[in-house]
This record gives C-alpha cells, sequence and structure tokens, in this order.
C-alpha cells in the first residue's frame, strides 16, 4: 500500500471512528470468544471481534451491522445472526 494509500485510509477510519462503539475485553467477551471457538472455524482475534460484537449488541445481533473481509468470520457472523456486511 503506498503512503498516500495508507493516509487515505486512515482519515477515512478517523472519520468513522466517532460512529462505532469500542468493546474492551472482559470476562463476559473472553467466555463468548471461547464459546464461538467451539461452534465455529475461526482464528482466536475474529472469535473476540465477534464476541466483542455480541455483547455489544447486548445479545440482540441482529441490532448491529458486522463489517468484515474474512469468509469464515462473516459465515460465523451470518450463523450468529448478525447483519454481515463483506
Amino acid at each position: 500500500m503506498s503512503s498516500a494509500a495508507f493516509g487515505s485510509a486512515l482519515t477515512r477510519a478517523r472519520r468513522f471512528s466517532f460512529s462505532w462503539a469500542e468493546v474492551a475485553p472482559s470476562t463476559d467477551v473472553r467466555e463468548q470468544a471461547i464459546r464461538l471457538l467451539r461452534v465455529h472455524r475461526l482464528r482466536a482475534a475474529d472469535a473476540v471481534h465477534l464476541a466483542a460484537t455480541i455483547i455489544a449488541s447486548d445479545f440482540q445481533a441482529s441490532s448491529l451491522v458486522f463489517v468484515t473481509l474474512d469468509k469464515n468470520q462473516a459465515a460465523a457472523a451470518d450463523k450468529e445472526e448478525l447483519q454481515v456486511v463483506s
């Protein structure tokens, strides 16, 4: 990635950062990630990302949109009934 493309991506990320919710690591996120690892083909970091989304949605998965470019993560998110954008 060129430095111009990186700068552009960073600018977009900063602009969008005001609209996302960050979920700090917690026991709930960890337990949810472990569950997700048991039932889906996910890498650990992907399970944490998905678990944080589920926790942030207060277990109302359809209330949030989940964005990913990873096929396994998208499939797991879909099975968890999240709205998936990939």
